[in-house]
């Protein structure tokens, strides 16, 4: 997309069930990272990104909001 500034993920898997009744269960997964700034710390260029990440199925939401650095 934006080379150096923009990742975008997506994905899928069964999750294999626990219980002999019941079958497994399909989840999507996704998430984007953005880089915001650099700085120079050590000799370095340091980029710092957000990202947001997330995992839905049937009765199962889950996400996630992070900073960190783009390597």
């Amino acid at each position: 997309m934006l080379r150096g500034w923009l990742r975008l993920r997506a994905g899928f898997y069964d999750e294999a069930s626990r219980f002999a009744e019941t079958s497994a269960r399909p989840h999507g997964t996704g998430g984007a990272e953005v880089r915001l700034f650099a700085f120079h710390l050590g000799g370095h260029e340091r980029r710092v990104s957000l990202s947001l990440a997330g995992d839905f199925a049937e009765r199962y939401k889950n996400g996630g909001l992070s900073v960190g650095f783009w390597n």
